[in-house]
């Protein structure tokens, strides 16, 4: 299993950065905050519903955000109170990952995915 470096996390998410704000926070909260893939873009059983993140009908999970993460959050969602977290599907996280692997200039684009974010959050927190 191919566990995605930092420098490799760091220049995905400035080409992200570059082109969409939405797309560059989708890959933080996975990469630095400990969101799955599913929790981010919401996949049928897990959505936000009155300011909490979880399985929908289930307790919430309570996850501790930076303030400017909040507001980049909020910039983002906007009023919704209820659904995905952000406004993009799985599928199209996927394509967009290898685009921006592939301007970052990331070795093996095409087999770099989203969940690859969330191997590199796991690998980062076992390190500390």
């Amino acid at each position: 299993m191919r566990i995605l470096s930092i420098d490799e996390v760091k220049k995905i998410l400035r080409v992200a950065g570059e082109k969409s704000q939405r797309d560059a926070l989708a890959l933080r909260l996975i990469a630095f905050h400990g969101f799955k893939v599913h929790d981010v873009v919401g996949s049928p059983s897990r959505r936000r519903e009155n300011n909490k993140w979880g399985r929908k009908g289930g307790e919430g999970e309570k996850r501790p955000l930076k303030p400017e993460l909040v507001r980049e959050l909020r910039e983002c969602i906007g009023e919704r109170e209820r659904g995905k977290i952000l406004d993009i599907t799985d599928s199209r996280l996927l394509q967009l990952t290898k685009e921006y692997a592939k301007d970052a200039r990331i070795s093996d684009p095409k087999k770099i995915r989203p969940h690859m974010f969330d191997d590199f959050w796991a690998d980062l927190r076992a390190d500390q």
